[in-house]
């Protein structure tokens, strides 16, 4: 699984004993990758927050 670096940085700052925090750290299937659709990230940033 891929995710955003925000979405990275949003789950890491939530705790360093919450579940997800400790999940992400851990499992080696969860990877920081870039996004290349900018149009689309600006398109959603217009509903979505960014992480």
């Amino acid at each position: 699984m891929v995710i955003p670096e925000t979405v990275y940085q949003e789950i890491i700052n939530a705790g360093a004993t919450e579940p997800a925090t400790l999940a992400i750290k851990s499992l080696k299937w969860i990877k920081k990758g870039s996004v290349n659709n900018l149009t689309l990230v600006m398109n959603l940033q217009t509903k979505l927050d960014p992480g």
